[in-house]
């Protein structure tokens, strides 16, 4: 009798990170020591991660958060170059 060896292959495609939405707004006016906080849903398969970046007006760039809802607790000047949500 033959014998016959099987392969199978599963080739698992994940869905690439979508971002939802982003807010409250894609512009937020605060005053100075004001809280803000700026949200960022997405979905995906993984699960996205998440990373708030700010670009300084001397190009450096800073982590600013890396959970899904970035809260700055008291806004000040510094601040004023608004954050991009990156997946």
């Amino acid at each position: 009798m033959e014998q016959f060896n099987y392969f199978f292959l599963l080739l698992f495609f994940p869905d690439a990170p979508s971002i939802l939405s982003v807010g409250p707004s894609s512009q937020v006016r605060a005053t100075v020591g004001d809280r803000v906080e700026l949200t960022c849903d997405a979905e995906g398969n993984p699960s996205p991660r998440y990373q708030w970046l700010q670009k300084l007006p001397s190009q450096t760039v800073l982590i600013r958060g890396k959970e899904r809802v970035l809260a700055i607790q008291s806004a000040s000047y510094d601040d004023q170059v608004l954050p991009n949500s990156i997946l």
